[in-house]
């Protein structure tokens, strides 16, 4: 039988990838999930780190630039425009 024939024979509505196809793309699914989960959490420990970092340092210098964050001790504060 060659492939011509072999495709004829086969219906296109019988072919599917039924309960394994599915199963199998659940599972990774899943497991992405829980490594984006875990992706998340491990950023926020390394982001809460790096901010307590900031903090000593800041203390330990003697400046009052403590938690300006990304802003820098340059920026002006929000709360003096009001």
């Amino acid at each position: 039988m060659t492939s011509a024939a072999l495709y004829a024979a086969v219906d296109p509505a019988d072919v599917s990838p039924g309960l394994l196809g599915f199963l199998t793309v659940f599972l990774i699914a899943l497991a992405c999930i829980g490594l984006f989960r875990s992706l998340t959490s491990k950023l926020r420990n390394v982001n809460h780190r790096q901010a307590l970092l900031d903090a000593e340092e800041a203390a330990a210098s003697g400046s009052p630039a403590a938690g300006t964050g990304e802003r820098g001790a340059d920026a002006p504060d929000a709360t003096a425009a009001r």
